[in-house]
């Protein structure tokens, strides 16, 4: 009896310790949950500071569907993740429908480590002018979309090539940290 209840507690010790280990931030399977998961030196190589993260309904065992960071120079850097509903594609078709309707530039597509993303200037659309509000670069992901959402300081709004080029650099950093999902 003793015999049967090691060989028990050592099988359940056993498949825990694999559960463990195959669960962990490991950038390859999981949830994608960048607000958790990406870590400060790439938020650091994408220009950002890690100490200004805001996780906007921050509830524990979901994952983190929109963040921020900040820097002094730039301005701040938002992160959403789309689920349900609003894939890649629904979001591509989006940006393109409102470039047209709004005689806009289209959305520019590209690949970032072979991954499909697209960058376009963001706006707001007012009664009689459309008001600059930065650039965001979306990257699909094996669940949805990541976007990516450079908003410059209020003085900058109307400089949408440096928060383009801003957000391709900060996507650039972070792509690696979704692994392949």
């Amino acid at each position: 009896m003793r015999k049967r209840l090691v060989r028990m507690i050592v099988a359940v010790a056993a498949v825990g310790l694999a559960a463990g280990c195959s669960s962990g931030s490991d950038s390859s399977s999981g949830t994608l949950d960048p607000c958790r998961q990406i870590g400060d030196d790439a938020v650091r190589a994408a220009g950002f500071e890690p100490s200004t993260k805001l996780v906007k309904d921050d509830v524990p065992g979901s994952p983190a569907h929109e963040c921020t960071f900040t820097a002094a120079a730039t301005g701040m850097l938002r992160i959403d993740l789309y689920t349900t509903g609003n894939t890649y594609d629904h979001l591509l078709t989006d940006a393109q429908s409102r470039a047209a309707t709004n005689g806009r530039t289209p959305p520019e597509l590209s690949k970032i480590n072979g991954r499909d993303t697209f960058t376009h200037p963001e706006e707001i659309i007012g009664e009689d002018k459309s008001i600059p509000l930065g650039c965001s670069t979306t990257l699909r992901t094996a669940t949805g979309a990541l976007k990516f959402t450079v908003l410059p300081h209020a003085e900058d709004l109307y400089r949408t090539d440096d928060a383009c080029k801003a957000v391709t650099k900060a996507a650039q950093a972070l792509e690696p940290t979704i692994g392949t999902r």
